[in-house]
């Protein structure tokens, strides 16, 4: 597809500022890195967002809904802070943007990416994400095979009621499941506990719970199972020691959850951070961190700091950028040249790939909608790290449906479980078997596979992924699934709408060979599919690909 590269000259100390306006046609939707509130199309006087390092990308596609990108804009600043403000102009009947980025010392160039011939809005979406890639030259942080297996997380299973027993627990049950990974979210470190974060800053263990933590991650790798801590590391409580250490870089805060927010734009902060993630990876030999909270640091953007002192940096995006790179070479110091890096959106810029290698939904708690919506959005656009789903959670009297119907709506990404597993009833505990089991035989498509959509202003409503002559179709409304253009050897369809049956074009053209409903009962394979029910087709002898018009 082409793309137009402009460039745009900015003198030292003069600001970057462009309006832009492009047409509406027949678009329906406005698609961002970080549309999870607003899908379809905004007005231009109520959408405003500042991106960086931490916070969404410069991207914005019109579709229509058919799902064909109209046009497509990306800019070239990734990393420092860019406004874009925007959408749907009332006078003129088109979509007009302004772009605004703060001054600098030197001179520099903002280069801006542009397509408006019609095609797949995947196909946009992903042309503009590997533009931002090579136009910032991001070499990615490895992924391991460990960040593509399914994971057990404790944050909706115990919040912060964590310890060594039921960690331990969990694993062993998890393990037999096929996780391979188990993420000790909030609550392992002095003070977590109620919510609260009055003493962040300190990262050590509550010896209450975990008398021994290396002990804990030791038991977990005796059953083939890798442990990744939660860590907020910009986060200073208010009633930790380490106030009198860095409280002067904190100004801002939350009183209510007894906590400060540190600036890394000091040099002091940067060091603070990477120190600290290596030291917990040294003494507790863990595979990996949970980095979260990250983009709180967005409230410094465009603050002006008096007598800054050595090391600092205005930009804080810059700032993350530095702190990061810092993160992963005391990492690889530590002896953990790949580890398991988790960040969660809104930071979903292609440039946090350099540090980060599991981009995580943010949290929807049992919102199997938000997360389909996410979880496609970062397969859109993210590259070359594992997309995670938001934890899956379901209630515990809603039968074999609440588990399947949040696996399949998370099924292009990695699935994290985080439900006490020893309370749930053997229907539920079936289901989740077959669940994983199934998205472990598909993993490679799921995660891997070139990617399409459909209905993006109605959160999608059809997905589909091709890789090495397989395919996984997932349809979320009953509407037609047309096969016809798929030129592979085996499909797994997904029924994630609560209509028994797949509406298929030409259905003589393909053979069903297993088919299950949400548990992995077996059902008639002369009506594939019942609600939230798969099958997996073959074509039958003779069929002939024909590809859309």
């Amino acid at each position: 597809m082409p793309v137009t590269i402009t460039d745009h000259a900015v003198a030292a100390h003069d600001s970057f500022d462009l309006e832009l306006e492009f047409p509406l046609g027949a678009g329906v939707g406005l698609w961002t890195p970080e549309a999870r509130g607003h899908r379809t199309l905004p007005p231009d006087w109520a959408n405003r967002t500042t991106t960086s390092l931490v916070q969404s990308a410069p991207v914005v596609v019109l579709h229509d809904a058919e799902g064909i990108g109209l046009w497509g804009l990306a800019c070239s600043e990734v990393v420092g802070e860019i406004s874009i403000r925007g959408g749907v102009s009332e006078e003129h009947k088109s979509v007009r943007l302004s772009l605004h980025a703060a001054a600098e010392s030197g001179d520099r160039v903002v280069r801006l990416a542009t397509t408006d011939a019609p095609a797949p809005l995947a196909e946009v979406i992903g042309e503009l994400s590997a533009w931002l890639g090579e136009v910032n030259q991001i070499t990615a942080l490895p992924l391991p095979r460990a960040a593509t297996e399914p994971v057990f997380s404790t944050w909706y299973t115990y919040t912060q009621d964590v310890n060594h027993d039921n960690v331990v627990a969990e694993g062993r049950m998890a393990a037999e499941l096929g996780c391979r990974s188990l993420f000790v979210d909030d609550g392992w470190q002095v003070g977590g506990h109620g919510r609260g974060y009055g003493r962040c800053g300190e990262w050590i263990p509550d010896t209450d719970k975990f008398p021994d933590l290396r002990a804990t991650v030791d038991e977990l790798r005796s059953l083939e199972i890798d442990t990744v801590l939660w860590i907020a590391p910009l986060l200073l409580g208010m009633d930790s020691p380490v106030v009198s250490q860095l409280g002067q870089y904190a100004p801002k805060g939350d009183e209510r959850n007894r906590m400060w927010i540190l600036d890394p734009r000091h040099g002091p902060v940067r060091e603070f951070v990477a120190s600290t993630c290596a030291r917990i990876v040294t003494d507790y030999g863990v595979a990996g961190l949970k980095i979260d909270f990250l983009n709180n640091a967005m409230v410094y953007a465009g603050e002006v700091v008096d007598n800054p002192g050595e090391g600092f940096v205005a930009d804080v995006g810059e700032a993350m950028r530095m702190m990061l790179g810092q993160v992963r070479s005391r990492l690889a110091d530590a002896g953990l040249a790949e580890p398991i890096i988790e960040f969660r959106q809104p930071y979903v810029s292609p440039a946090i790939t350099a540090y980060g290698n599991c981009i995580r939904v943010g949290d929807c708690p049992a919102d199997a909608v938000v997360n389909r919506q996410g979880s496609l959005d970062l397969r859109l656009f993210v590259r070359e790290v594992a997309v995670h789903a938001d934890p899956l959670m379901w209630a515990r009297d809603g039968g074999a449906v609440a588990v399947a119907q949040q696996f399949q709506s998370t099924f292009f990404s990695v699935p994290q479980v985080s439900m006490p597993l020893a309370t749930l009833d053997d229907e539920q505990r079936k289901t989740l078997a077959h669940q994983l089991r199934l998205w472990r035989d598909w993993r490679e498509v799921a995660l891997f596979g070139r990617l399409s959509v459909q209905g993006s202003e109605l959160g999608y409503t059809q997905a589909r992924a091709v890789h090495d002559r397989r395919a996984v179709v997932a349809v979320w409304r009953p509407e037609l699934v047309d096969l016809t253009d798929l030129d592979v050897d085996e499909v797994l369809v997904l029924n994630g709408s609560t209509v028994d049956g797949l509406l298929l074009r030409d259905v003589d053209d393909w053979e069903p060979v297993s088919c299950w409903g949400p548990s992995g009962v077996p059902t008639e394979s002369d009506a594939p599919a019942p609600a939230f029910g798969t099958v997996v087709l073959r074509p039958r002898p003779g069929r002939a690909s024909r590809q859309r018009p």
